[in-house]
């Protein structure tokens, strides 16, 4: 019988961690491949890249956008808004549709942690995203609601 104690399950956790989590050399960047699913099925892939000096760029090379445009979903303004909030919750940011952050040497583990978690939670627009009215373009809005209004008074085109 095995005895589960907090300092066995750190250390299974710990094997579990390192025995999971990959990095490789691609071209001048590191790519850490962590073991934090997505809800697409993929494991996060974070890049560390030399910038300037003891500075790093730690992105996801936006590949949480990029999977959600690959799978039919489009990135509105709200959507954007919500990328933007949750980096910020993390300490990073999310401009050109990547989450990313300049760091010093120090700063590279923790930082590859939160892209890595942003990434991850950016798929979860697959799960159940409810557009707002507002991301509608608005010839559909404009469109829709003149049908509503013409519906017994004379027809409307659809495309117009």
């Amino acid at each position: 019988m095995t005895t589960l104690t907090c300092q066995s399950t750190k250390e299974a956790l710990m094997a579990y961690l390192e025995n999971a989590t990959r990095v490789a050399q691609v071209g001048s960047s590191c790519v850490a491949t962590l073991p934090i699913p997505t809800v697409d099925g993929r494991l996060v892939d974070v890049f560390v890249e030399n910038a300037l000096g003891d500075y790093f760029v730690v992105h996801d090379g936006g590949k949480a956008v990029n999977e959600l445009i690959l799978q039919d979903l489009r990135v509105t303004d709200s959507i954007e808004e919500h990328f933007e909030a949750l980096a910020k919750r993390f300490g990073i940011s999310y401009t050109d549709e990547t989450f990313k952050a300049t760091v010093r040497a120090a700063e590279i583990q923790s930082t590859i942690l939160a892209v890595g978690m942003c990434s991850s939670l950016a798929m979860g627009q697959l799960v159940g995203h409810v557009p707002l009215h507002a991301e509608e373009p608005i010839r559909n809005q404009f469109g829709h609601a003149l049908r509503t209004w013409a519906k017994k008074r004379f027809k409307v085109a659809d495309d117009v």
